[in-house]
């Protein structure tokens, strides 16, 4: 594995974790710039782009094409997409609680299938560390 794999590999690890972290907003040191959502899909698309990146370039043998069309279905039309039509809702003035908590939900949701869109390549990952 070259370093140019590896670094790719780190990157998407980061935007993974960036994911994950978003169910609690958007931090920059210790402010707060984004709510919970705000920027979720413009992070995934992130890393929809970095593992196009990674397949392109190196066509991994951890990295399947079906997993990649999977990818591909969770964030251009499914589970991110949802991130962002609760987020959406949630904006709305006098909105429950409950449709806020739909936000989390939903980027929890999101992030259990890019997990495991992702299994081998998330495996491989850790195997390198």
């Amino acid at each position: 594995m070259d370093a140019n794999e590896q670094s790719l590999l780190k990157e998407i690890k980061e935007l993974y974790k960036t994911l994950g972290d978003n169910i609690y907003g958007e931090y920059r040191g210790s402010t707060l710039i984004g709510h919970p959502g705000s920027f979720y899909e413009i992070h995934a698309n992130e890393l929809l782009k970095k593992v196009q990146e990674l397949y392109a370039g190196f066509h991994p043998d951890y990295l399947p094409e079906s997993d990649l069309r999977a990818l591909m279905s969770t964030v251009l039309n499914k589970e991110v997409k949802d991130v962002a039509y609760c987020y959406e809702a949630a904006l709305k003035s006098n909105v429950s609680q409950k449709k806020k908590d739909a936000v989390s939900r939903a980027i929890q949701t999101a992030n259990s299938q890019i997990k495991s869109d992702l299994y081998c390549l998330f495996a491989k990952i850790e195997e390198t560390q």
